[in-house]
């Protein structure tokens, strides 16, 4: 799990609690830039812009990809060929579709695709009236592993960007993430208010705070588990289809927790087609401890999005 694990200085946690002190300089990520429009959403939306238009084709689900005539086959019974395959889809749902394989029976990539492990994630918005309490004005988000609250993660997301309430100045908003997974069931029906008492409980809001909005959305698929075994299930995967061509990358293409922030999974596409069209490495996917332990000054530079103005 590498860097995403916080590793600990005892004497400067005891220094920085006796002084009560933030460690404002922890972590991978503890400065960053952001759309001020649009959220994160803008980056990807003004990538796309720059692509062919009539390339992209959306709501057609992939049903069945026959490896030996190299045939997708979508939900509505329209097939297509191809000569490579770059798949997103999570990895456990293309080896149910993947028809043909030679060294893997079908058979046995069914059974593989339940040994995968993964949670789900409720995302939950609120928006209220008025500023942020004086101690949320310099925070971007929050980790809570206490159990007086449903949610792992509250962000204030009005922080990163005025333009993120419909009134800036006289609103601002909290975004709360929590997991679903078989050993840690979720009470859809009531999430919302229960999110709503964690807020409260954990002094995010209080009982003079005026809720404006409540947004709710559940992910089947949020992140995708580190577990033992994990390697040796997906190596032999990734053999199988890529000798028929089908490059499984991204998030839950590639299945590795370690590199499946949005950044690594654009970089997880960018080299997988240059190794298809140009035979060269890929580190992203083969060397996340690399990738992840410094800025890359040899080969890319990494993609920064500059601050819409």
């Amino acid at each position: 799990m590498g860097e995403r694990v916080a590793t600990v200085n005892l004497s400067r946690i005891i220094h920085n609690v006796i002084l009560g002190k933030d460690e404002l300089g922890w972590g991978p990520n503890n400065t960053f830039r952001f759309p001020m429009r649009g959220g994160t959403g803008a980056i990807w939306r003004r990538l796309a812009e720059a692509l062919p238009q009539e390339k992209f084709q959306f709501n057609k689900k992939v049903v069945k990809i026959d490896v030996v005539q190299k045939v997708l086959t979508y939900e509505d019974g329209s097939t297509e060929s191809y000569d490579a395959i770059v798949s997103t889809m999570p990895m456990d749902h293309l080896c149910q579709v993947v028809e043909g394989t030679t060294k893997i029976p079908r058979s046995e990539l069914l059974e593989k695709s339940k040994q995968f492990r993964y949670s789900s994630s409720h995302i939950l918005g609120f928006g209220f009236e008025g500023q942020p309490p004086e101690h949320l004005l310099t925070k971007c988000w929050l980790y809570f592993p206490e159990d007086d609250c449903p949610f792992y993660r509250a962000t204030v997301f009005s922080n990163y960007s005025p333009y993120h309430v419909p009134k800036p100045g006289e609103q601002w908003s909290l975004m709360c993430e929590v997991a679903e997974s078989p050993e840690k069931p979720v009470d859809i029906a009531n999430i919302i208010a229960i999110t709503e008492q964690g807020l409260r409980n954990t002094k995010l809001i209080d009982e003079n705070t005026k809720i404006l909005s409540r947004f709710h959305i559940r992910l089947e698929y949020g992140y995708p588990t580190p577990f033992f075994g994990r390697d040796q299930l997906c190596g032999p995967l990734f053999d199988e289809f890529e000798s028929h061509q089908i490059y499984s990358r991204g998030r839950f293409g590639s299945w590795k927790y370690e590199v499946s922030n949005q950044d690594h999974s654009m970089m997880l596409g960018v080299e997988v087609i240059d190794r298809i069209v140009f035979n060269t490495e890929e580190l992203t996917h083969k060397y996340p401890d690399i990738v992840n332990a410094k800025r890359d000054n040899v080969g890319r530079v990494p993609f920064i999005p500059s601050q819409e103005k």
